[in-house]
């Protein structure tokens, strides 16, 4: 089973018509992604201190629904693929049980310094493998 997590849209993420407005879908996959990180035992704050970073390097959103502020919504993140320097997450979103919309991301691991893309870590590739779905 994909990770999952609560968002709750606030007041100032709609529109006038009370739909959340779609930049914050990107908001929601870092949030969850921050969770998932930790989830697996690859805390964002931990890759810091060894002197890396995940950087999004290509995100996609498909709709088929929309959130309202105050709705409940579930983000389920699950892990697509896994490179030798990046990987690709999965975000699920429901709304009362009915598909909202999915994103994914790709993420590179990267030199704080600026100096290029870094290995993924064993541990942390070999926790991404155990949440790897396959693709749909």
């Amino acid at each position: 089973m994909a990770f999952e997590m609560e968002i709750v849209p606030r007041y100032w993420e709609a529109d006038q018509q009370n739909v959340v407005f779609n930049m914050w879908y990107l908001a929601y996959m870092t949030q969850a992604s921050e969770s998932f990180f930790a989830h697996i035992g690859s805390p964002i704050p931990k890759l810091f201190e060894q002197g890396m970073g995940l950087q999004l390097v290509h995100a996609e959103i498909d709709w088929s629904g929309f959130l309202r502020w105050g709705d409940t919504a579930r983000v389920a993140v699950s892990c697509s693929r896994v490179g030798s320097t990046s990987l690709s997450l999965q975000f699920d979103i429901t709304n009362a049980g009915s598909p909202v919309a999915r994103t994914t991301g790709v993420y590179v691991l990267a030199a704080n310094d600026g100096s290029g893309k870094r290995e993924l870590p064993a541990a942390m590739r070999d926790a991404l493998q155990r949440e790897a779905t396959p693709a749909s």
